[in-house]
């Protein structure tokens, strides 16, 4: 492929999808510096507003990646010119050296992301300034108890209901706007910012926990199992290829361990292939049924608080294990495909420092979680 497209830029060095083709071959061989040259190419050529931005978000994800925030963050905002990105157009964009006092934070389009840029809601304390969030019913709990010098507005009614949006700009007097993925670009700009905010910074109930705690055995050592990841596509969740998601055959080793009780964390119905997998090896996956780890994510993240330990896939769950603190093992299937902040250092995770990252694992390394599991 990479040659292919070599040859289609010599014949027409305007050709800006060939160009982004071969950057994109770099970025998933892990090329970082060859995959921003030709991206930085393809923003030379004669392209549409759209094809730009398109551009541009995918530079953003390469120079976050590598860590260069100083352009990252900047070419970052482009993400919002994709489809399904809410903008309040008569609002400016708040700024930290601004004189705005009352802003309401817009959510990213993903609920891993919001988890994940939440973080820095804890530096907005130190301003002297009123923030809201537009915050969806699934978050809405876990964020309040998290963050309660943040104001939370419910999403839904505000984006459909006229009315509400009418009745919240005149209750809180909104003067600017920004969106909570955006907050990064204030805090972040070396690598020792994000170790600072590398820490836990959610909190849970931590009567629930106690609650669902009294029902599994005290003799075992509690593993949170979460496998899946999944995207919603025209309004319906779809399994994400094998390059995020695994399955209960790929995590066997592991799960042959006596000593360990399994939970199911998933957010999505596993019944079939847990009574399946149950069948075929006698290895059972426990899931508490009481527990709705879709729509209700601070049920989800009271059941991780009582874990001694959470194996994940790149989900939302791996967001709120490690959010909450909790020793968290990322397994990646496949390295090159990465999301831009999964990066680690000798598989500790630079975003969260409970968090070990296991790029194309393989049986070893789950040998090697068992034996950290064991010595804990």
């Amino acid at each position: 492929a990479e040659k292919t497209f070599k040859k289609l830029i010599k014949i027409n060095s305007n050709f800006s999808q060939g160009i982004c083709n071969l950057a994109t071959v770099f970025l998933q061989k892990n090329d970082c510096l060859k995959a921003l040259k030709y991206y930085k190419l393809a923003m030379q050529c004669k392209i549409s507003e759209e094809d730009k931005n398109e551009i541009q978000k995918n530079l953003s994800l390469c120079q976050l990646k590598i860590e260069n925030f100083t352009d990252g963050w900047k070419n970052y905002k482009s993400r919002l010119s994709s489809e399904g990105y809410l903008s309040l157009s008569n609002l400016p964009i708040f700024d930290l050296y601004s004189n705005c006092k009352k802003v309401i934070i817009l959510p990213e389009q993903g609920i891993g992301d919001e988890v994940f840029f939440s973080r820095f809601f804890n530096d907005l304390q130190k301003s002297q300034r009123k923030f809201y969030y537009l915050c969806c019913d699934k978050l809405k709990s876990l964020f309040k108890s998290s963050f309660p010098h943040i104001t939370f507005v419910d999403k839904k009614k505000f984006i459909y209901d006229k009315k509400y949006q009418e009745y919240c700009f005149k209750k809180y007097c909104f003067d600017s706007q920004i969106h909570i993925g955006d907050l990064a670009s204030f805090f972040i700009y070396n690598n020792s910012d994000i170790l600072n905010r590398s820490h836990k910074f959610l909190k849970t109930n931590k009567v629930v926990s106690r609650v669902i705690k009294r029902k599994l055995p005290k003799n075992k050592m509690i593993i949170g199992l979460s496998w899946i990841s999944q995207n919603k596509k025209n309004g319906t969740l779809k399994r994400n290829k094998d390059h995020l998601s695994t399955s209960l055959i790929n995590l066997k080793p592991l799960l042959h361990e006596k000593n360990f009780y399994f939970l199911d964390l998933n957010y999505v119905d596993t019944l079939d292939e847990r009574t399946q997998f149950y069948n075929d090896y006698g290895i059972k996956i426990e899931k508490i049924n009481e527990i709705d780890n879709l729509n209700k994510l601070h049920e989800l993240s009271s059941l991780i608080n009582i874990c001694n330990l959470v194996i994940c896939v790149s989900n939302t769950t791996a967001h709120l294990s490690a959010g909450l603190g909790k020793k968290t093992f990322l397994l990646l299937p496949d390295k090159n495909k990465k999301i831009w902040y999964w990066n680690s250092n000798f598989s500790n995770s630079h975003w969260y420092n409970s968090m070990h990252v296991y790029e194309n694992y393989k049986e070893k390394d789950l040998r090697e979680i068992i034996k950290i599991s064991n010595n804990e």
